[in-house]
């Protein structure tokens, strides 16, 4: 009887834990912890220093290193185009040896383990680290947004805001262990982040989900998660402002940043609860990386693609007709290059990257994240100034207060843009209201009134982080999951493609050309960014416009998929 009863708890051992290894939820989990890596580039503020003493470069060479830094982090479609070819496992093993060579080679030349290379040759080790971070991010979205098609928009919420927090976590690993040495801060970005790679990735991996998923189970699993997130916000809020400055290695620091890595490994808690309540249900595991929506689209899409054969070889006027009554009678929206070419698709359906090049809907996209994450970039790189400018002088505490809001970004408006596509609202409707939020805080940095530039600042992360959520999710429902990774990858140019100009171009030339006025090298006041903002706010309001001509183009899109949602809900009389 004994060893009966032992071989059912083994049994049932085996199986808790097998149904741990194919939950979508550890995924999440993992992916989760991987997104902490790949928001670093605030690092560099800490370990310039050391670089700049120990090679003896000037700031204009630190500036040019710090161009190295924002090119690597911008070259998001190299990992896009990779992640067709490789899968999850090799991006991060990819990425994490990325962070060894770039960051690593680099904290032995600060420590004159190595001889000091030429300019150029650190310039590329900064890229090359810069760069690692995309493949991480690649590998976590390109995993993760395949399992969870039905609540894109919350996953989205969840792993980028552990994102915001990448630059805030490794920072108190520093202040806590190693400050003030700053060449340490390089070898943590250089050994954590690989660490992370090469112990998650067996984890990341597109992965199935049990049909018997209680959908009431999920709510509660993303509502834990995001009070395990905004609990983390709370805590770093402590930690910024009600924590004694204390030296490297008190007791006090290091308990304190104990507590912080806890919280963050804590969403594991959830996720073992969701699966041990599964373990009771009666119910399969789907093979394979793809469920139920992916299974419908991939058999629409053949479907299609033989259907357009058909039309092609035949050249049937009475079948070109009843094509397209059947699609005035369903309401699809084609792409308007749809032609016999043996690439027949419809916006919604898996596309590839060239196909997704001839649509209108990929370039409104791209031109409306090109307005609104130009102009919070361009008010980023310059938020120090406009603080001076003003008259502050702590102006630290403004990027700490866009860090926190730009993790709160991107929380709400994953979660945001999750409930208003449920209520057949286009999921390009939010970017209608971040680029709103991006337009009220450059009207705010332009009217400097006093006390505005707090409120301006929270309003730009806010809005700076919604767009990293919003934009892979939208990507995602209207291309599809065939090459989305070199889609998103496209789409993340805009970002510095856009500051280029607002920044490069408009912002320097206003702000030098008032403090020329003023005949000093800094300016002081309204009038160094009076102009440089309201020519924001004037982009901003663009890329609303942009954000509203998508919406309408792709309501149907929505439409459809509230109705299938609505019928699939009924027949499991959820």
């Amino acid at each position: 009887m004994a060893a009966s009863t032992s071989r059912s708890s083994t049994s049932s051992a085996y199986s808790w834990a097998r149904r741990l290894w194919r939950s979508r939820w550890l995924l999440l989990v993992a992916a989760s912890w991987v997104e902490t890596c790949t928001g670093l580039n605030v690092m560099y503020a800490t370990f310039s220093p050391a670089i700049k003493s120990s090679l003896s470069y000037n700031q204009k060479q630190i500036s040019r290193l710090g161009v190295a830094k924002d090119f690597g982090n911008a070259a998001e479609i190299i990992a896009g185009f990779l992640s067709q070819v490789i899968s999850s496992r090799a991006l991060l093993f990819l990425g994490g040896f990325q962070f060894l060579l770039g960051y690593g080679i680099l904290w032995l030349i600060v420590k004159n383990i190595i001889p000091a290379p030429p300019f150029w040759m650190v310039f590329v080790l900064i890229f090359i680290g810069a760069n690692a971070q995309k493949y991480l991010d690649m590998a976590a979205v390109v995993s993760s947004l395949p399992s969870f098609p039905d609540s894109r928009g919350s996953l989205l919420g969840v792993l980028k805001a552990f994102k915001g927090l990448s630059g805030a976590i490794f920072s108190h690993i520093y202040s806590a262990f190693f400050s003030p040495v700053r060449s340490a801060a390089l070898l943590i970005v250089a050994i954590g982040p690989a660490m992370i790679s090469f112990i998650t990735s067996p984890v990341i991996r597109r992965v199935g989900r049990a049909y018997t998923e209680d959908k009431r189970m999920e709510n509660w699993t993303y509502a834990v998660l995001y009070i395990i997130c905004f609990i983390i916000a709370g805590y770093m809020v402590f930690l910024l402002f009600f924590e004694n400055d204390l030296p490297a290695g008190d007791y006090r620091n290091i308990l304190t940043r104990l507590g912080l890595l806890l919280l963050i490994l804590s969403p594991l808690v959830p996720a073992l609860v969701n699966v041990t309540v599964q373990e009771k249900r009666v119910g399969t595991i789907l093979e394979g990386p793809l469920n139920e929506a992916l299974i419908d689209n991939e058999s629409r899409k053949s479907r299609m693609a033989r259907d357009s054969e058909d039309e092609c070889q035949n050249g049937s006027q009475q079948k070109e007709k009843i094509v397209a009554s059947e699609a005035v009678n369903s309401h699809v929206t084609r792409s308007p290059f749809w032609k016999c070419d043996h690439q027949a698709f419809q916006l919604g359906d898996e596309v590839t990257f060239l196909q997704a090049l001839r649509t209108p809907e990929l370039w409104l996209l791209f031109f409306a994240l090109y307005c609104g994450l130009g102009s919070g970039s361009t008010a980023l790189d310059n938020l120090g100034q406009m603080a001076q400018a003003q008259g502050y002088e702590n102006t630290h505490i403004f990027v700490s207060i866009f860090s926190i809001s730009s993790y709160l970004g991107h929380l709400i408006s994953g979660h945001m843009s999750e409930v208003i596509t449920r209520k057949g609202i286009p999921r390009p409707a939010t970017l209608i209201m971040v680029e709103g939020l991006m337009l009220l805080s450059q009207f705010l940095f332009a009217m400097a009134w006093k006390g505005s530039l707090h409120f301006a600042t929270i309003f730009l992360g806010l809005s700076y982080g919604s767009f990293s959520s919003v934009n892979p999710a939208v990507s995602s429902e209207l291309f599809g999951f065939k090459s989305f990774g070199p889609i998103f990858g496209f789409l993340t140019l805009s970002a510095p493609a856009s500051s280029t100009i607002l920044a490069g171009f408009v912002a320097g030339a206003i702000y030098d050309k008032e403090a020329e006025k003023q005949k000093a090298s800094e300016c002081a006041g309204q009038v160094c960014f009076f102009l440089t903002c309201w020519i924001m706010v004037g982009v901003c309001a663009c890329g609303m416009l942009l954000s509203a001509i998508l919406s309408w183009r792709v309501r149907e899109i929505y439409r459809r998929k509230l109705q299938r949602s609505t019928s699939n809900c009924q027949r499991s009389l959820c």
